[in-house]
């Protein structure tokens, strides 16, 4: 077609897995920028918890158990999401069985992480900030070096919100949230939500840890000890190409760029 060109694929198009959304090309008609993505059928995280209020502890770790299989598989490949939330966690529908498949949505902003010598190298501005705020990791607001675990707060927090019904931390504007996310501990989640299970509050809770050394090392650690409470779902379905907890390269001060996606969603994948 006259004047169409095709791009390279985004992030997301590098990795292969059933649990992220498959991108089958990119490219730019005139001043216009698509993107083509599978059609997905089905509905957000975020929607089923605005709905819902609150998720039971087993809805949550059947949704998140998969969804830490394609993070690992992204991880491995050095690919860190840095905005995983809600709105970013689509849950399908098969068209023939109606079976439920969470994948992660939107690497806009994800970032390819690079050898330790080589972190940092062509980027700008330190201490820039990416991401959606309520659900950054204290690394990540600083605006300092993060690695794969600034996912594994993000799902933290996604937890704590859909077995609680609210999130963690909240302010009257950014830097008093800010201020929250770096010194406060948010309320009990077993005040907030008494039937999650005390083994599973301290899975969350240490997803969440401030201190990052005290995380979850990866995210196949985390599915892992989400699959306890999962019922049936495992993470051993994607075992063989995550078989080891990967050794992800940190990530030097972002880049300023948007929080969301350089090219628009596709309206497919949120339907």
């Amino acid at each position: 077609v006259t004047g169409v060109q095709t791009c390279a694929l985004p992030i997301s198009g590098r990795v292969d897995h059933s649990n992220i959304v498959e991108v089958y090309d990119v490219g730019q008609d005139g001043p216009s920028f698509y993107m083509v993505m599978e059609l997905l059928h089905g509905e957000s995280l975020a929607q089923r918890i605005t709905v819902r209020q609150k998720l039971s502890p087993l809805e949550i770790c059947q949704i998140l158990v998969p969804i830490t299989r394609g993070l690992a598989a992204a991880h491995k490949a050095g690919v860190i999401h840095r905005d995983l939330k809600p709105d970013n966690i689509f849950l399908c529908r098969a068209p023939d069985s109606g079976e439920e498949l969470p994948k992660v949505l939107d690497f806009g902003i994800s970032k390819m992480s690079m050898p330790d010598n080589e972190v940092g190298a062509g980027l700008t501005r330190q201490g820039a900030i990416m991401g959606t705020p309520h659900y950054m990791s204290p690394e990540q607001v600083r605006g300092v070096a993060i690695d794969a675990r600034t996912d594994v707060y993000a799902l933290g927090v996604i937890m704590y919100q859909a077995l609680s019904g609210q999130l963690p931390f909240d302010g009257d504007n950014y830097g008093d949230l800010i201020v929250k996310i770096l010194n406060e501990a948010p309320k009990p989640l077993g005040t907030l939500a008494p039937d999650t299970p005390p083994r599973l509050i301290e899975v969350v809770e240490r997803a969440m840890a401030r201190d990052i050394e005290r995380r979850h090392a990866s995210a196949l650690d985390l599915g892992l000890a989400l699959e306890a409470f999962a019922g049936n779902t495992r993470f051993d379905t994607a075992r063989p190409s995550v078989s080891a907890p990967p050794r992800v390269a940190t990530v030097g001060p972002e880049t300023p760029l948007s929080t969301e996606s350089m090219l628009p969603h596709a309206s497919s994948a949120r339907a």
